[in-house]
């Protein structure tokens, strides 16, 4: 359910605001509840009351963010089950989609390139014999961790992040590393 308000110049919202944009929920089975006006006051009142309806405060220059930043609707629902003024959480969101998860996944990735083709080509130079360099998820965990180690991080790799990583890079639209075998145990840099 949205309500949508109008502010005086200060930006007050209206106290009894959260109580109207809830006020239809339950009849027509709605989900969330999400309140949006230009800009809103932070009074205790106003924030106590959101929290008791369980509203979710949108400004307009929140929605013009989340729309410039192409949010998926998957994403965007921590932000509309967490009421209270809903700044703070576009803020997270945001910021977690730049530095958060994806850019872990993208160093983790990354390393893993470097390392199978630095392995490859010392195998291929000194042993003549490319599936040395066969690189599995425990090699990949183990050469991360030592390239994340080196660089002063104290955040080991995960299993998971390996395996989304061997995932991405084995996408038939991505091609960069595919599979050595129907088993799915080890990759190889193309």
């Amino acid at each position: 359910m949205i309500e949508c308000e109008l502010v005086t110049p200060g930006g007050i919202a209206h106290s009894d605001a959260p109580a109207e944009a809830a006020k239809y929920k339950d009849g027509y089975s709605g989900d969330y509840c999400a309140l949006v006006a230009p800009v809103f006051a932070g009074e205790v009142t106003f924030v106590s009351e959101l929290a008791l309806h369980g509203v979710c405060a949108w400004t307009t220059d929140d929605l013009i963010r989340v729309l410039q930043s192409a949010v998926s609707p998957n994403d965007l629902r921590r932000a509309f089950t967490a009421p209270g003024i809903t700044a703070d959480t576009v803020d997270d969101l945001l910021w977690n989609r730049v530095h958060g998860p994806a850019k872990r996944l993208r160093v983790v990735t990354s390393l893993i390139l470097d390392e199978m083709l630095a392995q490859q080509h010392v195998a291929g130079k000194f042993h003549d014999n490319p599936d040395a360099a066969l690189f599995t998820t425990d090699v990949a965990i183990a050469s991360v961790d030592a390239r994340l180690a080196d660089a002063g991080s104290s955040s080991a790799c995960t299993r998971a992040e390996v395996q989304s990583a061997f995932e991405w890079l084995t996408n038939p639209l991505v091609a960069r590393a595919p599979w050595t075998d129907s088993s799915k145990t080890a990759i190889v840099r193309v």
